[in-house]
């Protein structure tokens, strides 16, 4: 197994290692934070993108798939929703994601590239008799979770008080909760987990579960959260040996 891309890709990695564990295979790492791991885009507009650095990751992936001929399982994870060239963060700039030198910077233009290329990656792994888990997203919340919770408990509340509405945490990330789900459903080989079908219910998402504080900031997991949620994570060629 290996996961692909960018800082969600690092927090995501204490999950998949645990399930990769579990599962009797060895586990590889290929991630640079700001950069998408996906082939034929051109460029990433974004002050947290170095393109050098997003080049050397996807010469990298391509690398260790073709020098790897026994990968089985190909996770994809990103903060995907953030390249839609629409802020999810209130207090940050878009970021887009362009085609060609001359693209236009939209969000219509950005969600184009990133369905071509997450299609032309899907199709360099799938060839190559490799599955893909596009991993989606943990809810992203407002503000630091973790901040909320030490003020919330030095309030006597507790710290389930940190939630965010489900509603508002689809609208920030559902369109490409929704592409990933298309483009899976479309496609034998390719699967698509949520998170959030662990982190929500049909009301609340929240950063505590089972008495777990899951975050580290207001968008990625800290390691023990992690762990945590691969607990209720099921993902495809990674089923626990019995």
């Amino acid at each position: 197994m290996a996961i692909f891309g960018d800082s969600h890709g690092n927090h995501f990695t204490p999950a998949m290692g645990l399930l990769a564990r579990q599962a009797g295979m060895s586990g590889r790492q290929i991630t640079v934070g700001g950069c998408l791991a996906l082939l034929g885009y051109y460029e990433i507009v974004s002050p947290y993108a170095s393109q050098g650095k997003c080049r050397s990751l996807r010469e990298a992936m391509i690398h260790f798939v073709r020098e790897n001929p026994r990968l089985q399982v190909a996770v994809l994870a990103h903060h995907w929703s953030v390249y839609t060239g629409k802020s999810i963060y209130d207090d940050q700039a878009a970021i887009y994601v362009l085609g060609s030198r001359n693209d236009k910077r939209s969000q219509q233009r950005s969600l184009e590239v990133l369905r071509q290329s997450l299609e032309q990656t899907i199709e360099f792994f799938v060839e190559r008799g490799i599955h893909v888990v596009l991993l989606g997203e943990v809810p992203p919340f407002a503000s630091d979770p973790v901040k909320c919770i030490a003020a919330a408990l030095r309030q006597g509340r507790s710290a389930d008080s940190c939630h965010r509405p489900v509603q508002e945490v689809r609208e920030r990330i559902g369109t490409m909760n929704s592409l990933l789900s298309e483009l899976a459903a479309r496609r034998n080989g390719v699967s698509f987990v949520s998170p959030l079908d662990t982190m929500c219910d049909k009301v609340w998402c929240s950063p505590v579960a089972d008495g777990v504080y899951m975050y580290r900031d207001r968008g990625h997991l800290n390691r023990v959260g992690a762990e945590h949620l691969a607990r209720g994570m099921r993902i495809p060629y990674m089923e626990p040996r019995s």
